[in-house]
């Protein structure tokens, strides 16, 4: 045993050489031996890579037992040795059936090998009622004290980020009746105060039946630190894998949880605490109110500029700014402050709009207040002075739900760092291997950040439930709740929700009504509040128009927004109706563009007026593809023409009379108008 040979004595002495079987890295305690290794024999998982040179034979494959691998040995190259020694083929029969569970397939452990070798091994001895015998022998406890149960397996778990250190032992006994050992209590504190673990798990493992037919785990999280052990045992309740459910206790020191899924080991369950205790205490992380609030505000990055010092990692969507985009930014920019994405300086969301366009969103608005969002304190076109920055060198971009900046943001494209984006990648070679990408075809951006989240920063969706609503509000109106018929939802975004719905007490389809009302009713009042009937006809339809503020894609981004086209034509009795689109490409709203959106579920109608109006050369029309076949959408090349001159040719195509071309499309003032324009694409002569 251990302390019969001073093996670290022998390897100074360069007496020693070693073979390790079930393992591929001596412990810690016998670290040194690692020049005397000269063999591996291991059915784990290689852990050696760069410890050894190319001199040490390996001989490692995931079977469920170290001792196949010997057999397998034995039977290829020593098979007389077997024949010759069936107390031997017994001692390997019984290493393998105990490790592989009988060759239970509920386990998982036993391989192809497995059953093989243990078919040949059991040519060569009777094994009727071997795995009986010892895994009664196994579990009699009997004779064992508490104390006994917790040395006599014990492993150490791989050391934390933290400096935290936990261990754990497999115990053969159920959780509850070790527990309730007199001496358990005592056990514990004496076991793990020699071992110096902060946290220490107790891996029980059991027969249900006396058949022992069906295998049981439990898992005990023991420890002194209270905080700490509740910090373990909340991730690993989080860790779906291990399939926890938790068994009262009326200690505070300890928990219990029953491991529905027997398959994962003690050492994986190790890994996992070490990872928890690598994970940052909870009060160190900020809530996302005030990172929005206070260390990611437009004021704070102001300051920043002002002062000359330090970075501006800016995180930001595209120039639509839907509720999507707004939420992925200021969600992204609070998991790059948590994880240190940043370099230097200070990591900011930023809106891709002036501030006085925000109201315009109505649903994003709506959701800001039920989950006390600010919007005054989140930067937005205008505040920050992108290109400056730039020229500086004290500018980083993270690029979210695009991946391309807008033409008036070209000139801060060699400051992108990152892109995270559910859209087709269109960048190509426009960026360096330097430039993170998190990209895939989902229905939403949002379920990317929170992926992440859920992956990296779990304790932050905890903490932060507002956030969470926010980031469900986000997919379910990209998804259209979920839905199939939409096109745009996947796998990973109905996966996203249901694991986010775990952190907060919300009623998604309550949510979606609730947002898309918001947006719906935002939608509708835009084209009420600027509505004008077109002039009358002789012709049986009607028409009428409405001035929207804001482009063509951001209007029409959210399916409620086509709705309210509906809705609103519907109500007021118009055949054909019109949407001007005016937005700008600039902070100061010089360069205007316009966009018409044609909408009348009649084709043919729809088509006559269509003709009729890219026939004017004095719109100078270029189409914009539309998925809904009640609209036909264009760029209004000629900004001048305004939407009663527009109007008037609706008029004209719908019935063209005498009168009407006298008096509209001919008139002087036309006319003139046409006169003055100098450069439109087409344009045909007066």
């Amino acid at each position: 045993c251990a302390e019969d040979l001073n093996l670290l004595q022998l390897n100074s002495d360069g007496q020693l050489k070693v073979t390790l079987v079930d393992h591929s890295v001596p412990s810690e305690e016998q670290k040194e031996l690692v020049p005397s290794v000269v063999e591996i024999v291991d059915h784990h998982q290689d852990d050696s890579s760069g410890v050894y040179d190319d001199s040490v034979e390996k001989t490692i494959a995931p079977v469920g037992s170290c001792a196949t691998l010997v057999a397998e040995d034995f039977l290829t190259q020593k098979r007389e040795a077997l024949e010759e020694n069936p107390d031997l083929v017994k001692l390997l029969l019984g290493a393998i059936l105990v490790d592989t569970d009988n060759l239970s397939p509920t386990t998982g452990l036993a391989t192809d090998k497995d059953h093989d070798v243990v078919i040949e091994l059991s040519k060569l001895t009777e094994s009727d009622g071997l795995f009986d015998e010892l895994i009664a022998a196994k579990f009699d406890t009997s004779g064992l004290s508490a104390y006994d149960l917790l040395r006599q397996d014990y492993k150490d778990a791989p050391l934390s980020s933290s400096g935290s250190r936990a261990g754990g032992s497999t115990v053969p006994e159920n959780a509850t009746h070790f527990l309730a050992r007199g001496d358990a209590t005592k056990a514990l504190l004496q076991f793990t105060s020699e071992k110096a673990t902060d946290v220490f798990l107790v891996n029980t493992l059991y027969y249900s039946y006396l058949d022992q037919q069906e295998r049981q785990r439990q898992i005990v999280i023991y420890g002194t630190d209270d905080k700490l052990c509740n910090k373990v045992s909340k991730y690993l309740a989080n860790e779906d894998i291990l399939g926890l459910k938790e068994v009262p206790q009326d200690s505070p020191s300890l928990t219990v949880f029953e491991q529905t899924n027997v398959r994962v080991s003690r050492k994986r369950i190790l890994e996992l605490i070490s990872a928890a205790l690598s994970q940052p205490d909870e009060e160190e992380i900020p809530s996302f109110k005030v990172f929005v609030d206070q260390k990611a505000s437009v004021g704070a990055a102001k300051k920043l500029v002002q002062e000359g010092e330090g970075d501006l990692n800016v995180v930001i969507g595209d120039q639509r700014c839907d509720l999507d985009s707004m939420v992925s930014s200021l969600a992204r920019a609070y998991f790059n402050d948590l994880v240190g994405r940043a370099s230097s300086g200070l990591v900011v969301p930023a809106f891709n709009v002036p501030r006085s366009d925000l109201p315009l969103r109505a649903d994003a608005m709506h959701l800001f207040a039920t989950c006390d969002v600010n919007a005054d304190h989140v930067a937005c076109s205008g505040d920050l002075d992108l290109a400056d920055l730039q020229r500086d060198g004290r500018l980083r971009l993270t690029l979210v739900d695009h991946n391309v900046p807008c033409d008036s943001q070209q000139s801060v494209i060699t400051a992108v760092t990152e892109i995270v984006d559910h859209h087709d990648d269109t960048s190509r070679s426009l960026y360096g291997p330097d430039v993170a990408k998190r990209m895939a075809l989902v229905g939403s951006c949002a379920t990317l950040v929170a992926r992440d989240f859920l992956d990296q920063k779990r304790i932050a969706l905890e903490k932060n439930p507002d956030l969470v609503k926010l980031l469900l509000g986000a997919i379910l109106v990209d998804t259209e709740n979920l839905a199939p018929a939409a096109g745009v939802v996947t796998d990973q975004d109905r996966e996203v929700v249901k694991e986010l719905s775990q952190f907060c007490d919300v009623d998604c389809n309550g949510l979606y009504r609730e947002l898309r009302t918001a947006g719906y009713e935002n939608a509708y009042n835009l084209l009420k509040d600027d509505y004008k009937d077109a002039p009358e006809t002789k012709s049986s339809s009607q028409a009428g128009g409405s001035t929207v503020r804001e482009s063509l894609e951001t209007f029409l981004g959210p399916k409620y927004a086509r709705e309210a086209i509906e809705s609103f034509s519907t109500e007021r009795d118009i055949d054909v109706f019109l949407v001007d689109f005016i937005s700008y490409s600039d902070q100061e709203k010089k360069q205007q563009h316009r966009q018409l959106v044609i909408y009348c579920d009649d084709p043919r109608v729809r088509g006559q007026v269509v003709d009729f109006l890219r026939a004017q050369s004095l719109l100078a029309l270029k189409d914009l593809p539309l998925d809904d076949p009640r609209m036909s959408g264009f760029e209004q090349q000629n900004e001048s023409v305004s939407r009663k001159e527009v109007l008037k040719l609706i008029s004209a195509a719908l019935m063209p009379t005498f009168k009407l071309f006298v008096d509209e499309l001919a008139s002087v003032e036309v006319a003139k108008n046409y006169a003055k324009v100098q450069e439109i694409p087409g344009k045909a002569k007066l």
